[in-house]
């Protein structure tokens, strides 16, 4: 696997192993979770009992735009999921190289440790 990363999030006492990839969360990320949580567009909910033969092209653009939101998230990793997760709920974290963390020193604090191997 190479060398991996870990988010430490020291109020929860959680070290959790991600990927090296995890650097921070990119903005275009933050942009596309947050349209994609969104509160349901009006147009959305009055689709619920739209027959196909009555959809406009408004009903059209409301499902392609829904579509495309849940689309840009498709491949998100999951490393990137919890830092918007901890970013949305302002949890404090850190993300440190495993050349920088000393595991056994963690799980002596107390920490608990999640592995992906």
């Amino acid at each position: 696997m190479g060398w991996s990363n870990y988010i430490i999030i020291p109020d929860m006492k959680l070290a959790i192993q991600t990927t090296r990839y995890v650097e921070e969360l990119e903005d275009y990320i933050k942009k596309a979770l947050e349209d994609a949580i969104d509160e349901e567009p009006d147009e959305l909910a009055e689709m619920d009992n739209v027959k196909i033969t009555d959809v406009t092209l408004r009903d059209l653009k409301a499902l392609y735009t829904a579509h495309e939101r849940m689309r840009s998230i498709a491949e998100f990793e999951y490393d990137k999921l919890l830092l918007f997760w901890l970013e949305n709920r302002d949890i404090r974290y850190e993300i440190k190289s495993e050349y920088q963390v000393d595991i056994d020193e963690y799980k002596n604090d107390g920490y608990n440790i999640i592995e992906i191997n």
